[in-house]
């Protein structure tokens, strides 16, 4: 395991679906009071999801963070109302259309593929580790985030959307904290200086936290966020 960033924090980013949310997908208003206490000291909330870009967006205005938003498992990334594209929203789709041909009905696309950029989600209804094997060819991966799959480009993930992210606010992967649920979050805490993975967490993820906290889904972020507290980190 890495060794934990010291001293403050300087911005915590938080995965959404199954870290930020009930196990309903519902965002408490505990939730709201934790991030307006903590926004009010200064500390910068960012959110890193497989959401689509436009939707991460307006999720994040509305529950007024925004803040950096890192979407679509790293393949968008916005700062100070820069958008920075990394992924190849071309070559996943025709990853899509390999899997199809392979898949046939079984390969069945979200209705949330009409506005994304650079990343393709599908139900989880084919086998992962094969189509991992299909997409390696094109220069493609998929991630399970339990609540679908998604097909990016394998050079991209949330971690390399941190680095592009710090290297804008001109400060360092570790003097970020980060909190997630799947292995889609892998590469988001393993580039950050804290990693924090909520109980509800795929044991992949859980590997390589720093903290696993002792409850699940949004009250598991509860918790980080008081742990970060109490550690002194924020």
């Amino acid at each position: 395991m890495r060794t934990m960033a010291s001293g403050k924090v300087k911005m915590v980013l938080a995965d959404v679906d199954g870290t930020l949310t009930s196990r309903e997908q519902v965002i408490e208003v505990e939730v709201l009071k934790v991030i307006r206490r903590v926004k009010k000291r200064g500390l910068i909330i960012g959110l890193a999801s497989a959401l689509p870009y436009y939707v991460l967006r307006a999720l994040s205005f509305y529950l007024g963070i925004r803040g950096p938003l890192i979407a679509e498992n790293g393949g968008v990334v916005e700062v100070n109302d820069k958008i920075i594209i990394l992924g190849d929203g071309e070559l996943v789709r025709r990853g899509l259309e390999l899997l199809k041909e392979n898949y046939g009905s079984l390969v069945r696309e979200k209705s949330s593929n009409k506005c994304r950029l650079t990343d393709l989600a599908i139900e989880r209804t084919i086998p992962l580790s094969e189509a991992k094997q299909l997409l390696n060819k094109m220069g493609l991966t998929i991630y399970d985030t339990k609540y679908a799959y998604h097909i990016v480009v394998s050079r991209i993930d949330k971690g390399v959307g941190l680095q592009v992210l710090c290297k804008e606010l001109n400060i360092s992967p570790r003097s970020v904290a980060a909190i997630g649920d799947s292995d889609a979050d892998i590469g988001l805490l393993s580039a950050a200086g804290v990693g924090i993975a909520v109980a509800n967490s795929s044991e992949k993820l859980k590997r390589v936290a720093q903290y696993v906290t002792s409850l699940p889904y949004h009250r598991g972020f509860i918790e980080a966020m008081e742990w970060l507290e109490r550690k002194g980190f924020i």
